[in-house]
């Protein structure tokens, strides 16, 4: 593809991306759906920082079993070598 080609089809993406969001920010259903994608992110946020806490406590349930596996492990080695 040839170098003014490139450019031509760059300026025509720039200029449409730009009239769809100009209409998405200036038209009443525009902000609708701007509104609807933030009010979409925010639950995600909140449903992704859940699903990491939720995560978190089973990594840490996950360790503490672990350290008592080990030490259990560890008393009962030590009583059949003893």
């Amino acid at each position: 593809m040839k170098k003014d080609t490139k450019i031509f089809i760059g300026v025509a993406i720039g200029i449409t991306a730009g009239i769809t969001i100009g209409l998405l920010c200036t038209t009443s259903k525009g902000k609708k759906v701007i509104a609807e994608i933030k009010d979409a992110a925010s639950k995600a946020d909140k449903e992704i920082k859940k699903a990491i806490e939720l995560f978190e406590d089973k990594l840490e349930q996950s360790k503490e079993y672990a350290a008592k596996l080990e030490k259990k492990t560890t008393k009962a080695i030590k009583q059949k070598i003893g």
